[in-house]
């Protein structure tokens, strides 16, 4: 109990001092650092977008050259013919330029999603540590109402011996224990269930010195509106990959479109016949214009769609931002109110003695403890929730 009240005045000093503070870095952003180091989701998206910068160098290399070998049998008192061919093709040379523009920009637009992916599994691990911060205060309460409780039961079954107290008292007490152990229970296994996730988060390896580092929350700063709108138009990871992808696909129109230009063909010959040897060069031209070029359209469709990208995760992300801001601070004020009420006496302590001392019965004695336990309660959910709202805040800010 005494620890969930130290979380709850050190919170309203701390955000006291830090509304409007520039950003500051967590405790939990160093845990998150250490916890995704081997995260296999990040390796893998890693190594695919690895994958597809190759694929699109592939794409815009020469045709291999092509070697032609004849050998012709004459009829009967001819001699046989022999010849070789070897020849280059290759698109219109601007086709090239533009496809090696458009690898670059969407090579850039991958690394921003790695940046936003990143963002986000940080955000994940954070609250998954929030979630294990706030399972464990709400057992640690649990146990504590539990061990109050059942030394009020030793009480109370001695009083009843010395006929001062009824097996009433005594079967309320019973009941109301039984009770807080199943939510004990309910709340271990809550609380190895998060231990579960965060090994998984971090590729199940060791995470017993995070876990153990995991006991108050962080006290993020909420800062001003501005700081966040402004984060949001120019250093949103995931606006600006969309902004490079659609400036990739519209380049890759461009090249696609470049592609309905005539190739070319060159390439060198030799010849054998009558015992006569002949040489020279090969040349051709192809004709994709005759053809229509749905590629180009494609590309030019999925730059457009690229466009309302942008305007979609820009618009979702102000969005989430004002609604977010707005309960955190809501939550911030809540918490610096329950901390003053808390603050002010140990409830739990004065019922304990007021049963003792005989000024109430054991069902005033419960209904109140039921009272302010659930009121405990409701502050460290609003703690967290803060909390909870201002990991996702901060967020959307750059990294340092």
């Amino acid at each position: 109990m005494r620890h969930s009240l130290k979380i709850l005045i050190l919170a309203a000093a701390y955000i006291a001092n830090t509304m409007g503070a520039g950003a500051q870095e967590s405790y939990l952003d160093r845990l998150a650092e250490q916890i995704l180091s081997s995260n296999p989701e990040l390796a893998s998206m890693r190594h695919a977008a690895n994958a597809e910068d190759y694929s699109m160098k592939a794409g815009n290399q020469l045709d291999a050259p092509e070697i032609e070998v004849e050998h012709l049998f004459g009829e009967a008192g001819v001699k046989n013919k022999t010849g070789i061919t070897v020849s280059q093709s290759f698109d219109w040379p601007g086709a090239y330029r533009a496809r090696s523009k458009a690898a670059d920009l969407s090579r850039r637009a991958r690394q921003l999603s790695l940046q936003a992916a990143y963002r986000d599994k940080v955000q994940e691990a954070k609250l998954l540590m929030l979630d294990i911060i706030y399972c464990r205060a709400r057992k640690d309460m649990l146990d504590s109402a539990y061990e109050n409780v059942s030394q009020l039961l030793d009480f109370t079954v001695k009083a009843y011996d010395n006929g001062e107290l009824t097996i009433l008292d005594v079967n309320r007490l019973r009941l109301s224990r039984l009770s807080l152990r199943s939510q004990c229970s309910e709340a271990r296994i809550a609380h190895q269930s998060l231990m579960s996730s965060l090994e998984a988060l971090a590729g199940h390896r060791d995470v017993s010195s995070v876990w153990e580092a995991l006991t108050d929350f962080p006290y993020e700063p909420i800062l001003p509106e501005e700081a966040y709108s402004r984060a949001v138009e120019e250093s949103n990871p995931a606006i600006a990959a969309a902004r490079a992808r659609a400036e990739a696909l519209r380049s890759q129109s461009t090249a696609e479109k470049l592609t309905s230009y005539p190739g070319f063909s060159i390439g060198y010959r030799y010849s054998r016949e009558e015992g006569h040897d002949f040489h020279g060069f090969t040349a051709g031209i192809s004709l994709p214009f005759l053809r229509k070029n749905y590629a180009a359209k494609a590309s030019a469709e999925q730059a457009a769609a690229a466009e309302f990208d942008i305007l979609a995760t820009r618009s979702s992300a102000l969005s989430s931002m004002y609604s977010l801001r707005a309960e955190a601070t809501a939550l911030a004020a809540d918490n610096e109110e329950y901390a003053r009420v808390f603050s002010e006496s140990d409830n739990m302590r004065l019922l304990g003695m007021a049963y003792r001392g005989g000024e109430m019965n054991s069902l005033d004695y419960l209904t109140n403890i039921n009272y302010f336990l659930e009121a405990r309660m409701a502050a460290l959910e609003s703690q967290y929730k803060r909390e909870v709202a201002a990991v996702r805040l901060n967020s959307l800010l750059p990294a340092e």
